[in-house]
């Protein structure tokens, strides 16, 4: 996918939805705020932090959660990822009980993640991504495994996130929760 003469201006605490069919670019243009795909013409930049910061701050969550989920179950998986974020001992637990309790994940994280359906895998990744407090939230096609009530429990939280100052960019094909969960 060839991105051409894109523009794109996110003020903080937004939630933005891109629509669009399959092709379109969308993921595309994700992967690159991500960085995870390099920008060969163009620029990409934030009033918020520093070119160097941006790994730190702006996180992505894959369609596919276990791309990023590479423990057995979602207790391993925080711990072993606020340690690599350089969390004190003694913080880790404090900091996990908050997204897990915002989450509503207190039954998920000790079981393996092949015992979980993949709208519960996508929690805890989206989980393991606020435990970096990130400014940017990419998120590629988050409700396609949730129902209907695991889709406006998710709504709510990123309305909340928002509120807090995080910017949510999202693509998806779900026009309604667009409609509903949308700045």
């Amino acid at each position: 996918m060839i991105l051409n003469q894109a523009e794109l201006t996110i003020e903080t605490g937004e939630r933005l939805m891109l629509l669009g069919a399959n092709g379109v670019g969308k993921t595309t243009l994700l992967k690159l705020l991500a960085r995870q795909l390099p920008l060969y013409q163009g620029s990409l930049s934030s009033p918020a932090f520093k070119k160097r910061e941006w790994r730190h701050f702006v996180k992505w969550l894959p369609q596919h959660a276990l791309y990023i989920l590479t423990e057995a179950h979602a207790d391993a998986e925080y711990r072993q990822y606020l340690n690599s974020l350089g969390v004190s001992a003694e913080m880790i637990p404090a900091k996990i009980q908050e997204v897990v309790t915002k989450l509503k994940l207190n039954t998920m994280m000790s079981r393996p993640y092949y015992q979980l359906s993949a709208g519960q895998q996508q929690l805890i990744a989206l989980g393991k991504l606020m435990l970096s407090q990130p400014k940017l939230l990419l998120l590629d096609e988050p409700t396609q495994h949730l129902d209907e009530h695991e889709k406006h429990r998710l709504g709510q939280i990123l309305r909340q996130l928002s509120s807090e100052g995080v910017t949510i960019v999202i693509a998806t094909h779900d026009r309604e929760f667009a409609a509903l969960y949308g700045s």
